[in-house]
């Protein structure tokens, strides 16, 4: 997927949505796709997300698995224009964990919303594997090399593919969400979880790894109280050696990776 100017996304969304009337960027903007407001004349906005084609057409395919199990993730449409493929749903106005941890709230607020994020994860992970068997873009793995092989040279992206392979594909591989974290967990004022957002990091992973990932991003100390009640919710034993072993770890690999995205990235892809 090439980079384009504002006027060619601009274009690109009010040909699949004529009646747009402005378009603005989100407060809280993705690290790996370009996403925009389009404000409708009802004062309504659709939220359209630029990504690789197989992204965008992989993710349609999962948000009609979400749908059809009552799991509260957006419904996608899909779109071309000329060489770009994007997605588009109706904006949710609820805000993000991250916002109201930023605007300040209190811990059992923030171990609430993660436990209800944990609520929403068992019931993705009831999918079978069968169901997106020949849905490209399956694993963790495979997710992170399309999506970096747009931004970085191909051997660094092979590089994070393989990472990715080695942490998420030891042990049983389920559906799940691999990046519940505070800007993908939507919430009403009174603390209940809206929806769960970023479509692209539902894939093939173990328990272990999505929760590692969970924690990462996790602003508490109680990170035992979490991996309970995950473990009673889903019915299933977390590696925690293996996650309290990872915490420490990623730091170490995340950094370099940002560090080699500045050095190695693509003049297009930025």
């Amino acid at each position: 997927m090439s980079e384009h100017s504002l006027n060619f996304y601009h274009a690109a969304i009010k040909n699949a949505c004529p009646q747009t009337i402005a378009m603005s960027l989100p407060e809280i903007q993705g690290v790996m796709a370009k996403v925009f407001l389009a404000e409708q004349p009802d004062a309504s906005k659709i939220v359209c997300k630029f990504n690789p084609a197989t992204i965008i057409k992989r993710n349609k395919h999962v948000s009609e698995l979400m749908r059809e199990c009552d799991i509260p993730m957006p419904v996608t449409t899909t779109h071309a224009y000329l060489d770009t493929y994007f997605e588009s749903y109706r904006y949710i106005p609820d805000k993000t964990l991250y916002e109201y941890m930023r605007d300040g709230v209190s811990d059992e607020f923030i171990t609430n919303a993660f436990k209800q994020a944990i609520d929403v994860q068992h019931q993705i992970s009831q999918i079978t594997p069968d169901e997106v068997a020949t849905m490209p873009g399956r694993t963790f793995a495979d997710v992170t090399e399309i999506q970096m092989s747009e931004k970085v040279r191909p051997i660094l992206a092979m590089s994070y593919k393989l990472i990715a392979t080695i942490m998420a594909q030891g042990g049983k591989m389920r559906l799940l969400h691999s990046d519940l974290q505070p800007k993908n967990i939507l919430v009403t004022p009174n603390g209940n979880l809206s929806h769960v957002i970023d479509i692209e990091s539902v894939v093939l992973c173990n328990d272990s790894f999505a929760m590692l990932r969970m924690l990462y991003n996790y602003p508490l100390n109680n990170t035992d109280d979490i991996m309970d009640y995950y473990e009673q919710t889903t019915g299933r034993t977390l590696n925690r050696r293996l996650i309290h072993a990872g915490l420490k770890i990623l730091p170490m690999l995340y950094e370099p990776k940002k560090r080699l995205d500045n050095i190695f990235t693509t003049t297009h892809g930025r």
